[in-house]
């Protein structure tokens, strides 16, 4: 292959090292920041669940301070309410007139009360602001009856007032003389006027909260007006009943039974009264904020990464271009460039590094130099060698030819004769493969490519050889998938590379032995198969038997003569094709080359020349040279 094509190679090899070496610092940098944002992530986490225990113990604060606020409401009206029934109830002389008067001076002084009602021990109503109950008997409610039973302080559940449009909350407390009781004064609550009765709100303004007495009715809501009596019930299911019970229930990311939407709330128990308070918050009001944190936190872990790749690209470029440079100068030493040494700036280890590698070069360069000085003497001493002992040995094969036209009776002359022809083809063959070696060592073997029948060459050399095979006794087989494949090849290296391996299995197939040469058509590419029965080449072999120079064991082959290039020069031979060969072989079973070549054509036909204008049947016999003597 051409030395730029494999540097192009190479090149496009080490941008794409150099590319991968970029990106596993990217990769190195993002597997470092991952704990970075593990933790980004766990203090989002854990911010937003503190925001949520936040936002409970700041309701369940406010519930406690709704509590408190609501009961001390009601131990006030209950103690003005004893003071005021007090008075009624010593004042002996006073009549009805006199007791709704003073009950209608007092009323607003009093936060919050709708009207006041004066009744007998037994519920008859004596008088009232509220014109709607004067007259009557109300012992049948349940507030008066606990007073009636013996109670002095009571608070009733959500109601209509006497009017039948406004909800109240009657709160009674029995008024007692020495013990006995002397009346029952009721004090209504207008739940309109509980805003003021209640605390100042402490919570987010999506915040809802308010009361609910035991009978389970919303008695105030600081975000609902208007709701029937009827509308206030609480569901069954509904957290507040826990805390009617006396239990303190906290949750979150729950539907609201009034909203409808997913709350975190408190539901709150005011255990002195049996009633209970809540306060709710919507989850958007906390993952509003939360949002605004998370943004902030992903711009800073964003800005992190951006400042970590940024740092990172820095320094890997410089590292990146330091190791261009080395990577550079091996690369020149590699394809032996006349200047390879280099110069590295910025990175003291680098700059160590291309010291050493600097100082090694130097001699490294200098023993190039030498080695390719020899290898040019050698090859010209090669090729004026092998040219020197062509032409003398021509001569001589010239003059046996001519000898061999004369009438010889000698018969001993005869044999000379032949041994010395013979050795001139077995020498002939030496040098033309010296010669071929040469070429390609110094890249100046050229194929002839002519459009062909290559299954017609094949077949006809390996035809003409079967007068050798006969002589040893061994079969020849030739079969081939198509009779005519059409293709670029140069016919004397196609010749030569046939005849060595044939030549190769005469040598190693003992006498009945059978060599079969097949042909396959793959349609882009042909497959042709020398394969025999012969002793075979051993395992440890077979990848150096393509090496030049390099022989079976000689064990194996002691009646085998050779020089050990044959095998390396076909492999020179097919590569040229742009083809390539391997080989199958076991010991004692025998061997198998298989060659596979392109399919191509050549715009043009050129006229094959043979070397030195040889028939077949001289090529075979310089081929065969070193088999029959």
């Amino acid at each position: 292959m051409d030395k730029k094509v494999k540097r192009g190679q190479v090149m496009k090899k080490r941008k794409h090292r150099l590319v991968g070496m970029t990106r596993k610092l990217f990769i190195l940098i993002f597997i470092t920041l991952i704990p970075l944002t593990f933790l980004v992530v766990y203090e989002i986490k854990s911010n937003f669940t503190s925001s949520i225990n936040q936002e409970l113990n700041s309701s369940q604060d406010y519930c406690e301070a709704i509590s408190s606020s609501f009961t001390n409401y009601i131990t006030k009206v209950w103690t003005n309410q004893y003071s005021i029934g007090l008075s009624m109830a010593l004042n002996t002389k006073w009549t009805q007139s006199d007791i709704e008067k003073f009950m209608n001076a007092v009323l607003p002084y009093d936060n919050g009360i709708f009207s006041y009602t004066w009744l007998k021990p037994n519920g008859d109503v004596v008088t009232s602001t509220s014109a709607g109950v004067r007259g009557k008997n109300i012992s049948d409610r349940d507030y008066v009856q606990a007073i009636m039973q013996g109670k002095d302080k009571v608070i009733g559940d959500l109601r209509y007032a006497a009017n039948g449009y406004d909800l109240i909350i009657p709160v009674a407390r029995a008024i007692r003389v020495n013990g006995v009781l002397q009346g029952i004064i009721i004090s209504n609550i207008d739940i309109k006027r509980l805003d003021s009765v209640l605390p100042a709100r402490r919570t987010g303004k999506s915040s809802k909260y308010g009361l609910i007495d035991k009978n389970g009715r919303i008695v105030y809501a600081n975000d609902i007006k208007g709701l029937s009596y009827d509308q206030r019930i609480i569901p069954k299911n509904s957290n507040a009943w826990k805390a009617l019970n006396g239990e303190v229930y906290r949750y979150s990311f729950k539907i609201s039974d009034l909203e409808g939407a997913k709350q975190v709330g408190v539901d709150y128990p005011i255990k002195d009264i049996g009633w209970s308070c809540y306060v709710t918050s919507p989850i958007s009001q906390i993952t509003g904020i939360q949002i605004k944190r998370v943004k902030n936190d992903l711009m800073a872990l964003i800005l992190v990464y951006t400042v970590s790749f940024i740092i990172a690209f820095l320094i890997g470029r410089q590292h990146i271009y330091s190791i261009n440079k080395i990577k550079d100068v091996t690369n020149k030493a590699l394809y032996k460039d006349e200047n390879y040494k280099t110069d590295c700036k910025g990175i003291d280890e680098y700059e160590e590094v291309v010291d050493a590698f600097n100082q090694i070069t130097e001699g490294y360069n200098q023993k190039i130099n030498e080695v390719e000085e020899y290898s040019n003497l050698k090859a010209n001493f090669m090729a004026t060698m092998s040219h020197e002992l062509k032409t003398p040995l021509n001569i001589i094969l010239g003059c046996v030819q001519l000898m061999e036209i004369q009438v010889i009776e000698n018969e001993s002359f005869k044999k000379y004769l032949k041994i010395l022809k013979q050795n001139s083809f077995r020498l002939l063959r030496l040098i033309n493969n010296f010669i071929d070696i040469n070429k390609i060592e110094v890249e100046n073997l050229t194929l002839n490519l002519v459009n062909d029948n290559i299954i017609r060459v094949i077949e006809d050399i390996s035809l003409s050889i079967v007068e050798y095979t006969n002589l040893k006794n061994i079969g020849i087989i030739f079969d081939t998938e198509v009779e005519e494949k059409y293709m670029a090849f140069d016919h004397d290296k196609i010749e030569r590379i046939v005849l060595n391996l044939l030549s190769n299995s005469i040598k190693f197939t003992e006498s009945g032995g059978v060599i079969a040469i097949n042909i396959y058509d793959k349609d882009d590419h042909i497959v042709v198969s020398v394969k025999d029965n012969g002793i075979g080449i051993p395992k440890e072999m077979q990848r150096k038997i393509f090496d030049r120079f390099v022989q079976v064991d000689s064990t194996l082959r002691r009646r085998a003569e050779g020089s050990g290039i044959g095998l390396s020069l076909v492999k020179s031979l097919v590569e040229l094709h742009e083809g390539s060969i391997s080989v199958k072989s076991e010991v004692g079973i025998g061997s198998e080359f298989i060659i596979e070549l392109p399919v191509k054509q050549v715009e043009k036909n050129q006229k094959a020349s043979i070397e030195g204008s040889l028939s077949n049947v001289e090529k075979i016999k310089i081929e065969f040279s070193d088999i029959y003597t």
